[in-house]
């Protein structure tokens, strides 16, 4: 049986000793609800999210981020947050 979330909003800003590793670990969950998503003022590297078909809303701003992927993969996001990262290639 697997798991089931059923969270819409999920909000982890300024908890600042999230790392990518821990920031993982937590977000590679099936969040198949999740609308609003904000991980702002922590130290994540990179984002690596699973499939969130209704995602409408991440906030990442105020990380360490040098890139970010997989934007497919959250087909309705219409809100996305990444000042003040390090940005270097966007898709």
């Amino acid at each position: 049986m697997s798991e089931n979330y059923y969270l819409k909003n999920l909000n982890m800003n300024n908890i600042n000793n999230i790392s990518s590793s821990n920031y993982t670990s937590i977000c590679n969950k099936p969040y198949s609800n999740l609308i609003f998503m904000d991980v702002h003022n922590n130290q994540i590297l990179e984002i690596f999210l699973p499939e969130m078909p209704k995602l409408d809303s991440l906030v990442a701003g105020y990380n360490k981020l040098s890139n970010i992927s997989n934007l497919k993969k959250w087909p309705l996001l219409s809100v996305l947050d990444l000042n003040n990262n390090k940005i270097e290639n966007f898709p």
